[in-house]
């Protein structure tokens, strides 16, 4: 690989000359970084295409294209380019760089003036305001506004995230059966038997949600169900043996169908995610409306659907909890570490920490400590690289308030399509313990029977847009 780094020339020099900052091959693709001083811009180009980006706007040149920049050349390039951005704004800012240090004199000057408000201060009042008037087209103003209202926007975005890069669609679902009982239709497998679930603990889970994606985090609205079962029954005839009665108990209604006590839990969720500074660290905010109940639900009317469809095992389900509603939020702090790096692979782990508090009680209130271990395999499409494989690696601790836990773990792969340089469709599939509450409470049969709960089965499908 070869690497220029022009430093002395942008460094020593207040008034720089145009030229390379950085330039390399990389996958047989020149890749360089120019600076124009006539403009007061840089330029990024990867093979034919090229990206320009304002000086004040240098750092969406690491944003976007850090998959792109050799790690061997990253940390340096990016040391280069703060001083180089740097060392130009003291001789000659942008507009928007003298708006910000306006608005800092600003404030500085109220904090000197402000105490003259007080009636105890020997100053009766601030300087009297002087009015400046210069020479102004139309014209001028108009660009003038325009350039702050962009700078602010630009600067700023929505909830301070900078601007939009991307969005993302995806549905996800789980089952204790392999692809979703399709193993055991087709005859390969049996009925709770191996690797096929029985209904018993968490049976099935369906998540949806739709993603906006910017610089600095992401917003995300998101629609879930759980459904958990376990096997009851109800009381059947009385009968009198030696003087006494004893109840009998049915196990089936008069359709043949098995008893089962059903329990969806349903949300609503708002999740935002902001990073916070340049260390990787992340808060994650989520708001949530929850249902329980045992007689109606998302999870419910698909398994009830899904099995009659299938020929599975149908089910008559049996009332015995009051429906409960109310909202939940959830806050947790985490950091991204870089483990490996190299062009084509990337490792990160992250440990965060969480805390949510429910309307519903001690029984959904936790506290929660958790890690994740990521590779991703990066790809061409175009000029840019992308993430074409995902591995992951995943634990979940939590503590209840009523003293109970539980616990989260497994591996999930995925894989995506690359249908142009800004447009993916993705593939998920993973596999995973659920071993949280809910999973426990109605998975006590099968915890007696075979020493632990069925696998947990997911699969899920995804598109993704980047701007």
């Amino acid at each position: 690989m070869l690497v220029f780094l022009f430093i002395s020339q942008f460094a020593l020099s207040a008034e720089s000359e145009s030229g390379f900052l950085y330039r390399t091959v990389r996958n047989n693709t020149k890749v360089s970084l120019f600076y124009d001083a006539r403009l007061d811009e840089y330029t990024y180009k990867r093979g034919s295409r090229s990206y320009r980006y304002p000086r004040f706007r240098y750092k969406d040149i690491f944003t976007k294209h850090m998959f792109e920049i050799p790690d061997a050349d990253f940390e340096e390039l990016k040391d280069i380019l703060r001083k180089h951005a740097s060392t130009q704004r003291s001789s000659k800012a942008t507009p928007e760089e003298i708006l910000g240090s306006g608005l800092k004199m600003l404030d500085q000057a109220q904090d000197i003036i402000s105490p003259a408000d007080s009636p105890c201060h020997p100053y009766q009042g601030a300087p009297k305001a002087q009015r400046i008037v210069y020479s102004q087209t139309k014209e001028q103003a108009k660009r003038e506004d325009d350039l702050v209202l962009d700078t602010a926007l630009a600067d700023e975005g929505f909830f301070k995230m900078g601007k939009l890069t991307g969005t993302k669609l995806e549905l996800m679902s789980c089952n204790d059966n392999p692809l979703h009982g399709a193993l055991g239709a087709a005859g390969m497998t049996e009925f709770g038997e191996g690797i096929e679930g029985d209904d018993r603990g968490k049976t099935f889970c369906i998540k949806g949600d739709a993603t906006l994606e910017f610089e600095k985090g992401s917003i995300s609205f998101r629609r879930t169900s759980d459904g958990y079962g376990r096997l009851t029954s109800k009381p059947g005839k009385v009968y009198y043996y030696g003087g006494r009665a004893y109840q009998s108990e049915v196990y089936r209604d008069e359709n043949g169908k098995r008893y089962q006590e059903f329990l969806s839990i349903d949300g609503y969720e708002l999740e935002i995610v902001r990073k916070l500074g340049e260390n990787d660290t992340y808060v994650k905010v989520i708001g949530r409306y929850k249902t329980m109940d045992d007689t109606s639900g998302l999870s419910k009317s698909l398994q009830e659907s899904w099995h009659e469809n299938m020929g599975a095992v149908e089910y008559a389900y049996v009332d015995h909890m009051d429906k409960k509603s109310g909202f939940e939020g959830y806050i947790e702090l985490g950091r991204d570490f870089e483990v490996y790096s190299s062009d084509d692979i990337k490792v990160t782990a992250t440990p965060s920490a969480g805390i949510q508090g429910s309307q519903l009680g001690e029984t959904e209130s936790f506290v929660s400590v958790a890690g994740e271990v990521k590779a991703v395999f990066l790809d061409d499409v175009g000029d840019k690289k992308f993430p074409s494989w995902e591995a992951r690696a995943y634990i979940k601790r939590k503590q209840y308030l009523d003293s109970e836990d539980g616990t989260l773990k497994g591996v999930e792969i995925t894989k995506r399509f690359a249908y142009d340089e800004n447009n993916f469709i993705y593939l998920k599939a993973g596999i995973g313990e659920d071993e949280d509450r809910w999973s426990k409470s109605f998975g006590g049969e099968e915890m007696r029977r075979n020493g632990s709960l069925d696998f947990q089965h997911t699969l899920g499908i995804g598109f993704e847009h980047k701007f």
